[in-house]
């Protein structure tokens, strides 16, 4: 038989695959124990915006056009005659699973059926589909279409090209601001062309983004709502830079150190810095594959570790897929996300505050003595994936002796193009 004939047998099973896909985000969205969650947070967003009141005086810290979505879905569920929040949160996976249905196509016209299969069964990106309903992988398939145009204009230079990666990254940000610091990344990439050019393609998004939130701002005590939830936000769930940076000093002591830098604190700065270094040396070394380094550093480096961020680095699991260290990321990623789910058996509470299904921590009890780092690495499986990304990038950025283009997955351009 060749392997044509085999190719075309195994391709019979990829849409049992693909529904299954559906079903399981399906399933879990009308499984879902309705207490306090995200789907909550949508819903209350969009009754706001029905009844022209600010959202973020409730405390809403997403971005408009997310916000606008919202509202979106729940004129569809009043359009269907239904109610709750039961039917509001299946409108929502909805479309996000069709969101899951066009990233997972189109890495599978880049990348090959592997990535595309692999991304979509990820139990990181069901779950966030079916559980959390986060819009994650909404702004990173925006930010990916972006990527791919910018890679056709560092190849053959085109205003379309231009225009159009510009305006992507724009709407990936304006949906959630998880790509925020990748525009800046794009100013290293010297094969896009001029610094004026690169300049335009990194400042237009951020500066669409900023303007977005004009119309919200008028009322002085949005900023009070915005600073207090976003300190809550980066304090509740320490990653490993804030794990890191303990061990050496206070955390007070950093602020101070850096109580200089304008709107950032010490921490958020240090993530910066961190950030910026890591794009100049991709920039260096594989900027073909700039954006798959990017989320995998985002989620690394990042001070504020939730759940549903190991999705984000899941699509560069499924582009490096043969690579042991990612499939070992998925399964910690896994574990994880599976144990947040209200169907897990042996939920286990670690010392961040959620509920997780621990790799070691199905009969153990913390032991006493451990220090914080120690603690964090044998109860928490959120950072030990984290810290499994901080290898991989260590790894491939700084000991590999391998050129870019043996180390890492060619694109096919002919599939970008299309």
């Amino acid at each position: 038989m060749q392997v044509s004939d085999l190719n075309r047998r195994y391709k019979v099973f990829v849409p049992l695959l693909v529904l299954l896909g559906v079903v399981i985000r399906i399933a879990i969205a009308i499984s879902f124990k309705h207490g306090d969650g995200d789907p909550y947070a949508w819903q209350r967003v969009a009754n706001a915006l029905e009844h022209r009141q600010n959202f973020y005086l409730m405390g809403w810290l997403g971005c408009p056009v997310w916000a606008i979505l919202c509202g979106c879905f729940l004129l569809i569920q009043k359009t269907l005659g239904l109610s709750g929040i039961a039917s509001f949160h299946v409108i929502v996976t909805c479309f996000l699973t069709i969101v899951d249905l066009a990233f997972s196509w189109v890495l599978y016209r880049t990348f090959g059926l592997a990535a595309g299969l692999l991304y979509f069964l990820a139990p990181t990106v069901m779950v966030v589909t079916g559980f959390q309903t986060q819009p994650e992988t909404f702004a990173l398939f925006l930010g990916f279409l972006a990527f791919l145009y910018l890679r056709k204009e560092a190849i053959q230079p085109n205003r379309e090209n231009q225009v159009c990666a510009t305006l992507l990254l724009a709407l990936s940000l304006l949906i959630k601001a998880d790509l925020i610091f990748f525009p800046f990344w794009l100013l290293f990439w010297s094969a896009l062309g001029s610094l004026k050019k690169r300049i335009f393609i990194c400042f237009i998004p951020i500066c669409l983004l900023v303007l977005s939130f004009i119309p919200f701002v008028h009322d002085p005590q949005v900023f009070v709502v915005l600073k207090h939830n976003v300190s809550e936000h980066t304090a509740a769930f320490p990653g490993v830079v804030y794990a890191l940076m303990d061990l050496v000093a206070p955390r007070n002591l950093w602020e101070q150190l850096f109580q200089w830098v304008p709107i950032l604190n010490g921490i958020k700065f240090i993530w910066f810095c961190l950030m910026m270094g890591t794009g100049i040396l991709v920039a260096r070394k594989s900027p073909e594959n700039m954006f798959f380094y990017f989320v995998i550093a985002m989620i690394a480096f990042t001070p504020c570790m939730w759940a549903y961020h190991l999705a984000i680095a899941t699509s560069a699991c499924a582009i490096f897929n043969r690579r042991w260290s990612f499939l070992l990321f998925l399964f910690f990623g896994g574990l994880l996300e599976i144990g947040r789910l209200p169907l897990s058996t042996f939920p286990v509470h670690d010392l961040s505050g959620q509920w997780y299904l621990g790799f070691f921590t199905l009969s153990q009890q913390r032991a006493p003595g451990f220090s914080p780092l120690l603690d964090l690495l044998w109860f928490n499986n959120n950072f030990r994936a984290q810290l499994l990304l901080l290898v991989i990038l260590f790894k491939d950025l700084l000991f590999s002796n391998r050129k870019a283009s043996e180390s890492t997955v060619a694109c096919n351009l002919e599939h970008v193009s299309s």
